[in-house]
């Protein structure tokens, strides 16, 4: 049995395993795409290098054999840079969105076709909730957001978008989804923040929801700022600030806080301030000499040019809260990174057709209106629980580094069947969903065509995806590194 050295730690292994098993047995996660438990390797996807410190070479993890007195680094420099050009390689041939475009224009980045599939399912309540993930007045933005989630909507080429607002306002106004929020039940520390305005209160929404005692002032006699001239109905904001008190929210209201010294006061009783005074004006007021430790400022009182679209409020207040969690913490500030986001690009006409009339064929449920049937569905399948997606934030890959036309295989984007979907332009060819049809005896399964840079995985004699997947389909679509393979929504 070999006795070896992994990132400082000693580990002992039998004769045979691999430095990935090696790595395992001393608790250190080597990341991988291609590997399959119990399966040989097919050192495909070379996102597993480490670096032998000794010879100095950089060797794949799921092949190399470990060896007696060896030393090994899992994390590198120049195991990540090779680890982050494999993972580049592989992006460069990538086809497939993460996100839908339509979360993308969101300044919140709403997951706007998650609630739609809510709406979809007669799921109200839950169609709320997924957008209260990123939207702290779903209900009041339902009303005021000029959307341009819908001018990004890729059903436009076709005929006209999903009017994703309208959609939205039916999941607000349900009564099935007025269920009243949790204050958590283990409240963190204490947050004052003035203006009661969208900023303000999105700010007190995502900090309430990390477990902060928040209580926001205002000197109106009612929350919501310009909201309250809006244009929306009395009763989506009331159910919104509602929903604000249920986490424990507190109002205090008909307050001023106008001087620099209250402002002390309130740094002095709160462990942090949040100042949405809705202009750069009042916050020098009140903070005439700069960068008091604890006190933040955020929507329009943070920009040089203000903004009048209440979502983009609500995006900065959630945006504020992490920074604002990060200092409460005790942890350093970090610069925002967006999530990986592979993108597809524009879509033939041909194939936004096609998935339009997958689109309107779909079943109609009792509750959900046929404009939720238009929706093409455009995200990923897999988008929050994608490895190529997490290496890519880990490593910070840059899917642009080896540029060049993507290659978008020939015949039809998405190919369906049974319970089961296949994207080939999202395929790395890493061979898992082969593995796992062959183990299964599947037939005719899954297989390899084409050479070097041409391979691809096909239905053997262009068969139907399910038929060709009659027991292993499920279990393929769960072990898919990138979710080329989905079981269907």
């Amino acid at each position: 049995m070999p006795e070896l050295t992994i990132d400082g730690r000693r580990v002992r292994v039998p004769a045979g395993a691999t430095l990935l098993a090696a790595a395992a047995a001393a608790g250190v996660r080597v990341p991988t795409l291609c590997h399959l438990e119990g399966h040989e390797h097919h050192t495909s996807c070379m996102v597993c290098l480490v670096e032998d410190l000794g010879s100095g070479a950089l060797l794949p993890a799921c092949a190399a054999a470990a060896a007696e007195g060896q030393k090994v680094s899992t994390d590198s420099e120049r195991a990540r840079r090779s680890r982050r050009a494999s993972l580049e390689l592989l992006l460069s041939e990538h086809a497939g969105d993460c996100e839908a475009p339509c979360t993308r224009a969101c300044p919140a980045h709403a997951d706007v076709p998650r609630a739609i599939r809510r709406l979809l399912d007669g799921d109200a309540a839950g169609a709320l909730a997924a957008l209260q993930e990123a939207l702290a007045l779903p209900r009041t933005l339902a009303h005021v957001c000029p959307a341009p989630c819908e001018r990004s909507c890729r059903r436009g080429r076709l005929d006209s978008p999903v009017r994703i607002c309208a959609l939205l306002r039916e999941a607000a106004g349900s009564p099935a989804a007025a269920a009243a929020a949790a204050a958590p039940s283990q409240p963190g520390k204490r947050v004052a923040i003035v203006g009661a305005g969208p900023a303000g209160l999105a700010a007190a929404f995502h900090l309430a929801r990390l477990g902060h005692q928040c209580v926001l002032l205002d000197e109106q006699p009612g929350p919501g700022g310009g909201l309250r001239q809006s244009g929306a109905p009395p009763w989506a904001l009331e159910a919104d600030v509602a929903f604000l008190e249920g986490l424990g929210v507190q109002f205090q209201l008909g307050q001023a806080v106008c001087l620099p010294a209250e402002l002390e006061g309130l740094r002095a009783r709160h462990d942090a301030v949040v100042l949405a005074t809705g202009s750069p004006e009042r916050l020098a007021a009140l903070q005439p000499e700069g960068g008091c430790p604890g006190v933040f400022a955020v929507g329009n009182a943070s920009r040089e040019r203000p903004s009048r679209i209440a979502v983009q409020a609500a995006a900065d207040g959630r945006r504020l809260a992490g920074s604002v969690g990060l200092f409460l913490a005790g942890a350093p500030p970090a610069l925002a990174r967006r999530r990986f986001d592979s993108r597809l690009g524009t879509p033939a006409v041909e194939e936004l057709a096609a998935a339009s009339q997958r689109a309107l064929r779909r079943p109609a449920r009792a509750s959900a209106p046929a404009e939720a049937r238009r929706c093409l569905q455009c995200d990923c399948a897999r988008k929050v629980s994608c490895r190529l997606r997490e290496l890519g934030d880990r490593l910070e890959a840059d899917a642009r580094r080896f540029p060049g036309d993507r290659p978008r295989p020939d015949g039809p984007r998405v190919l369906r069947g049974g319970r089961v979907s296949f994207e080939p332009g999202k395929c790395i060819r890493c061979g898992i969903c082969v593995r796992i049809a062959e183990r299964g005896h599947d037939r005719p399964g899954l297989g390899f065509s084409g050479r070097g840079f041409d391979l691809r995985v096909k239905v053997p004699f262009n068969d139907d995806i399910g038929a060709a997947l009659p027991a292993t389909q499920q279990e393929c679509a769960r072990r898919c590194p990138t979710g080329a393979l989905a079981w269907e929504r």
